[in-house]
């Protein structure tokens, strides 16, 4: 019941773009899955994808800082943004 609690704390501080907390949460919610007596891969992989999530919108800042300093960045993006999707066929 702890890790189900830690769930839901996690996507409610997320959808309240509280990340921290939520990182928070789903870490406990993550770690509880792994240390329980019941394992269920399903469960653990779905709580490692949920963190790894939250933990990237965390940092998209720094991407989009990335992206839009980098020229070399700035010209593979504008050539994938504008590339003719029908030639890819």
């Amino acid at each position: 019941m702890q890790a189900e609690a830690a769930l839901k704390l996690g996507i409610l501080h997320n959808k309240r773009g509280e990340a921290k907390e939520s990182a928070n949460n789903l870490q406990s919610h993550f770690d509880l899955l792994r240390q329980g007596e019941v394992k269920v891969p399903r469960q653990i992989d779905s709580a490692r994808v949920n963190l790894g999530i939250v933990r990237a919108n965390q940092r998209i800042e720094e991407y989009k800082h990335l992206i839009n300093t980098s020229n070399k960045l700035q010209e593979l993006v504008k050539w994938k943004v504008t590339r003719d999707h029908k030639s890819l066929n």
